[in-house]
């Protein structure tokens, strides 16, 4: 007999319609699975709003994608997916970050766009092998100090948000290679901030940082 939190994760695919491919039915493939993308396919089936509790069972996950939903929060058992390398819970409804997303040390990409958050919790500074960062698109007026210990960090993206200023310990990111600061329109940088914009190179994928003072060599 399967365990009850399969059958959990079962039901809960066949309430939002998730295919066989997104969600397999088949025992051995489920507790297998690395990834788990349930992003919204607009026409295609309601949004997700909320997640089992069996999730965190599936601890052979390295990436999940809720992309694109209707979630404001995320279940507790989810840190226990300690091989977790990929979190995207962009555009969603969240308000607030779980703690137990800073014990994710194994997180190389971020994705936390897109949603009504408005504050980035001091844990940020634990996720130390991240290397993609995306925080745009909230409410955020500023960022912790704990920001500067992301030293892997080379994409950071912290567009349309409400930053009036940039913590000085950003000028640890000696990796950081594209960043997009753009739709803040109060924000003030520090000339110890645009002074590490000029001496590094920042190669956007869409354009590259505008800082007031900042002159291409």
């Amino acid at each position: 007999m399967k365990d009850d939190w399969i059958q959990e994760i079962w039901d809960w695919a066949d309430e939002f319609e998730l295919s066989e491919e997104e969600v397999p039915r088949n025992q051995k493939r489920l507790l297998n699975l690395t990834e788990l993308d349930v992003s919204w396919l607009i026409d295609e089936r309601e949004q997700i709003t909320y997640l089992p509790n069996a999730i965190g069972n599936l601890t052979n996950l390295h990436c999940v994608n809720f992309w694109w939903n209707a979630l404001s929060e995320l279940p507790q058992s989810m840190e226990n997916l300690k091989n977790l390398t990929k979190l995207n819970i962009s555009s969603n409804s969240f308000i607030e970050l779980p703690d137990w997303i800073g014990n994710l040390t194994n997180l190389t990409e971020l994705y936390i766009d897109d949603n009504q958050l408005t504050k980035l919790p001091d844990w940020i500074g634990n996720l130390i092998n991240l290397i993609e960062l995306w925080i745009d698109n909230n409410e955020f007026t500023e960022l912790p100090n704990s920001i500067g210990n992301l030293i892997n960090l080379t994409e950071f993206s912290v567009f349309n948000n409400r930053l009036t200023k940039l913590p000085n310990s950003i000028t640890l990111l000696s990796n950081l290679k594209w960043m997009d600061i753009e739709n803040n329109p109060n924000l003030v940088l520090s000339e110890e901030i645009k002074e590490f914009f000029r001496k590094i190179e920042i190669e956007g994928f869409f354009r590259k940082i505008e800082v007031e003072g900042f002159e291409d060599n």
